[in-house]
């Protein structure tokens, strides 16, 4: 069998979505999550003027600057994209090793047309939650308390896991569904489960309640609330 290509090297191909491009940078060794979104608003304006002339050259026209003026129009580049980390606390990889590792290895795998405009490492922001809830009898109530941190942590900050092909095999997944997309040092990521974690721009009540009441032993939560941490 020497002479046969393996899995690997015949179903895997380079990045060609977006959740590709993901899947390659949470492979990098630091890295809780990661998203890759398209960019809104640049954050550095270009604009074309069809009939400038440049103080060098006089007879240059079409020209590209960076400051608005007569009869200039703004340029609305496309294909730019913000790299936004979720560092791992774990490991306790420099913030910045993290986003040289990850920008480098989005470099040297972007299609055309396609650009980084920013890779940033999201800052940490503190949440307090609040709450009362009633257990049953028969509860530890040190087993109940640590599974309902668990799953407020998940809740707000869920980790891609990676998997063994022994795994994936056993989920009934086909050998060509595993290794399609880029190969990943660290194992295999389910596509389907990295589209579900979204990034969170806002916490809400419920989500937390039906995450608390999903613990085993809780009964009811009669009080909940959340706040910005100290």
């Amino acid at each position: 069998y020497a002479s046969l290509f393996s899995p690997a090297q015949i179903l895997a191909s380079r990045p060609v979505t977006l959740a590709d491009l993901r899947k390659l940078a949470v492979d990098v060794r630091g890295v809780r999550n990661a998203w890759i979104e398209k960019v809104g608003e640049l954050s550095l304006k270009i604009f074309h003027n069809r009939n400038g002339a440049s103080p060098l050259l006089d007879h240059q026209k079409n020209l590209i600057q960076l400051k608005d003026g007569e009869g200039t129009e703004p340029v609305n580049l496309k294909g730019l994209y913000q790299v936004l980390i979720e560092t791992s606390q774990v490991l306790g990889v420099d913030s910045a090793e993290v986003v040289r590792n990850v920008a480098r290895r989005l470099h040297a795998h972007r299609p055309l047309c396609m650009d980084f405009e920013s890779v940033d490492v999201m800052d940490a922001q503190n949440i307090q939650v609040r709450a009362s809830i009633e257990i049953g009898s028969d509860g530890n109530p040190e087993d109940i308390y640590v599974a309902i941190l668990g799953k407020i942590a998940a809740c707000i900050s869920p980790a891609v896991l990676f998997y063994t092909l022994t795994q994936r095999l056993a989920a009934g997944k086909r050998v060509d569904e595993i290794f399609d997309g880029p190969m990943l040092t660290q194992g295999f990521i389910d596509t389907d489960e990295l589209a579900r974690m979204e990034r969170k721009t806002a916490l809400r009540v419920s989500d937390f309640l039906h995450e608390i009441m999903d613990v085993e032993g809780v009964l009811m939560v009669k009080y909940l609330a959340l706040s910005g941490g100290v």
